[in-house]
């Protein structure tokens, strides 16, 4: 295993945490969770707090358990192409922005 690869196993571990972090201060937090930089979403948007920052926790859990997977797959010795994984990577983030969107509309008042 060369020093690239442990590098990008250890990117992948990372970013994956990072989103299963995100995850659990949403589940714990009393106030909505911010989606995108910049945005501010409060609570008189919002129908039910509670359920629209579970379902924001089921979606990062998600996302960081598949870069989890990842790292770990490519730890185990499945190596993916680097550019299968970041491919992936480019794949997931409109992914995230369209669940997210179906968050929105479930979640926000009309």
């Amino acid at each position: 295993m060369s020093l690239t690869d442990v590098v990008f196993i250890c990117a992948c571990e990372l970013i994956g945490l990072g989103f299963i972090i995100v995850a659990v201060c949403a589940s714990r937090s009393k106030n909505p969770l911010n989606f995108w930089a910049g945005s501010n979403v409060t609570e008189k948007q919002i129908t039910d707090v509670k359920k629209f920052n579970r379902a924001n926790l089921i979606m990062w859990i998600v996302a960081g358990s598949i870069w989890v997977l990842n790292g770990l797959l490519l730890l185990c010795g499945v190596f993916f192409p680097y550019w299968f994984v970041l491919a992936e990577a480019v794949i997931l983030i409109p992914v995230l922005a369209i669940w997210y969107s179906i968050i929105k509309k479930k979640y926000f008042k009309k």
